[in-house]
C-alpha cells in the first residue's frame, strides 16, 4: 500500500532529507505568507489615507448614472494607482445618489479596507 503511494507520487519517504526539503517549502510559504499580508496592510493604509471626492451627474441629487463595483475600481486606479481584482469591492447594492458612502474592499479574508467615497455634483 506505502509502496504503491510513493510510486504514483502520492507519499514520499520520511527520510531526514525530505523532513529538511518540507520544512524549508513550509519556512518559504509563511514568509511568502507574510509579505503578502503586509502589502496588503500596506494597501489597506493606502486606500483609508484619505477620502475620495467624486464628481458626478444628478438630478434632484439622484445619479444619472449608478456607481457599481466597475467604477469604484476606476476611481481607486485614478485616484491611488492601485490595481485591484472587481471581485475584491463589496458593494452591496450601486450607489445612486450623492453622499458619503464607505466601501469595503476585501483584499484578503484577514485584510479588510474600507474606502469613504464622497459622491458631489459635478
Amino acid at each position: 500500500e506505502a509502496k504503491k503511494l510513493i510510486e504514483d507520487n502520492y507519499a514520499i519517504v520520511a527520510s531526514s532529507e525530505n523532513i529538511k526539503m518540507l520544512e524549508d517549502k513550509k519556512n518559504a510559504e509563511q514568509l511568502y505568507r507574510e509579505k503578502e499580508l503586509k502589502d496588503l496592510k500596506e494597501q489597506k493604509e493606502i486606500l483609508e489615507s484619505e477620502a475620495v471626492k467624486y464628481p458626478a451627474k444628478s438630478a434632484n441629487g439622484i445619479l444619472k448614472t449608478p456607481l457599481v463595483d466597475k467604477h469604484i475600481v476606476d476611481i481607486i486606479k485614478k485616484e491611488f494607482n492601485l490595481d485591484i481584482d472587481i471581485r475584491k469591492i463589496e458593494l452591496v447594492e450601486a450607489i445612486k445618489s450623492l453622499g458619503s458612502f464607505t466601501i469595503p474592499i476585501s483584499l484578503d479574508k484577514e485584510v479588510t479596507a474600507n474606502l469613504v467615497l464622497h459622491v458631489t455634483e459635478e
